[in-house]
Order: structure tokens, then sequence, then C-alpha cells
């Protein structure tokens, strides 16, 4: 489990709306605008939490934060400044503000891959309310863009004014290493078949 998971807290209510719980089943509605949408022979009801945060949504304004607890805070007191604004220890982003509206769509969701379908009214911060993780890597129309770790544990992407396609996949670097280490072996693997003892006619034993 990564550190900024830890600095999360998932038992409160306001970090589960922002994360996108739309929803719960219990016996009893969990907000107070929790709406019963199927009930079991067994009395558990399904409830859908209106105020669920989206997967995916734009912001055009990143604050810089000291520490995680400042983001805790926030969450907890302030959850609606979310839906405007994004909260780093990072690097701030200076970022254009507009009028007009985003629209951020999902086009495939898949364990180490995720596309995204955003069209931006100006420069603006595309949020995911995925695990920020080391490994993950991202595009924005082919062309690779940094993943900005926001709001303690969420990815964020830069994306420019008007339509374009997200993809985020995940490259941990151990990839990257084994297949360098396998590259290695097959080269080692040929040079001893086109340059060893035996390729000379020379006795050759181990």
């Amino acid at each position: 489990m990564t550190e900024n998971i830890m600095e999360t807290e998932f038992h409160t209510w306001q970090t589960r709306l922002l994360f996108g719980v739309r929803y719960t089943i219990s016996e009893k509605p969990p907000l107070g605008d929790s709406r019963v949408v199927f009930t079991g022979a067994s009395g558990l009801k399904v409830f859908e939490n209106p105020g669920a945060f989206p997967r995916a949504w734009a912001v055009h304004e990143v604050v810089h934060v000291d520490n995680a607890a400042v983001v805790r805070s926030m969450v907890n007191d302030h959850l609606d400044e979310f839906r405007r604004k994004a909260f780093t220890n990072g690097k701030v982003i200076p970022l254009p503000s507009c009028d007009g509206t985003d629209q951020v769509e999902f086009k495939k969701y898949e364990a180490e891959k995720v596309v995204l379908s955003a069209n931006m009214a100006c420069q603006g911060l595309v949020v995911l309310s995925d695990t920020y993780f080391p490994g993950w890597r991202a595009t924005v129309d082919g062309k690779t863009v940094q993943i900005q770790p926001v709001n303690n544990a969420m990815r964020g992407v830069v994306v420019p004014r008007g339509p374009h396609e997200v993809v985020m996949r995940y490259r941990p670097a151990s990839v990257y290493w084994g297949g360098a280490l396998t590259l290695l072996g097959w080269v080692g693997a040929l040079a001893l078949v086109l340059y060893g003892p035996k390729a000379h006619g020379d006795d050759f034993t181990v």
C-alpha cells in the first residue's frame, strides 16, 4: 500500500464521495440525501449517493498545500472546492480560467489502461480519482505528458483546449528492466552460438 493511500481517510463519507462512491449497501441511508434504488429480500437496500463526484473531471486551478493533513481538512470541511480546484504539495501548474463547460468521459477502463475523452473549454487539469502510483504513464493525443499527484492520492494530467484523447498505462520500471535483461540474455546466447568455441570447431567443456 502506498503512502498516499495511507494518508487518505477513506472511512469518512466526504472522502468516499470525492472518490466517486455512488452506491452503498445498507439497511439505513448513509447520508441525508441518499436514495433507495433497490431493496433485497433480506431487507438490505442499495442507496444512491447523489453528491458523489464523477470518476474523472476537469479543474482550472491547482493550489499548493504544505502536507496531506491540509487536504484531509479541505475534504472534510470544503468538499465542493474539489469540483473547481486540485490540491498538491508538489509543483503548482498555472492554468487559465475560462467560461464554458469541460466534458470528460471514459472510453475504456482496464486494470492497467484507462482511456479518456476530454473536450476542454480551455487548458485545464483532468483529474482521475484512481490512485497515483509510480509506474503509471500518460499520453495526450499520443504525446507523453507528466502525471501530477493531486488531492493526496489522485492522478492529474494537463490537457490543452479542445477535444483530446488521454491515455494512462501502467508501465512499472520492472517491466522495462525485465525486458532489457531478457534481450541481453538472447544477445549473449546468440554471441555464444556465433562466436563460441564450437563455432570454430574447437572442443569446449565446462
